[in-house]
Parts: C-alpha cells; structure tokens; sequence
C-alpha cells in the first residue's frame, strides 16, 4: 500500500489505495493538481471576489474518484 502526502513525506494525512505503488499515487496525485482549474465566483452586488474555489476540494474529489482515500498513517510513522 503507498502513501502520500501533501509534501512528500508522512507527517499528516496522506492518500492511499490498495495495491497502489508509490509512483501510481505520485502520478495520480499530480494528474489531479494539473486537472483543477481554478475561479474566483465575483459577487454582483460589489463586483468584488466572493468566493474562491479551493484546489484542495477538486484535488480531493478527483482523488476519491481514482480509488483513493486520506487516511491518517499509523502511529510512530
């Protein structure tokens, strides 16, 4: 099973799928972040940013799409 998190090492979260090599969660994760397409929602009353879609969201649910789950790693990792 491989792990990966956010920076390369496994100090928090990271995402994991049965039977997945490090370099297929490597690549996925990459294929995930390179897929988002970010936007800024402007409000119409001011003309001004109101919201802004979060990369972390899209990265996850693409993530959760190719198989993946964000665990925590075991304890003395």
């Amino acid at each position: 099973m491989a792990l990966l998190g956010a920076a390369g090492c496994a100090t928090g979260p990271v995402w994991q799928r049965p039977g997945a090599s490090e370099a297929e969660v490597a690549r996925d994760y990459w294929q995930c972040q390179q897929s988002i397409v970010p936007f800024t929602k402007i409000s119409p009353s001011t003309g001004r940013s109101a919201r802004v879609r979060t990369n972390r969201d899209e990265r996850a649910a693409c993530m959760r799409a190719r198989g993946y789950e964000l665990v925590l790693p075991p304890v003395g990792s």
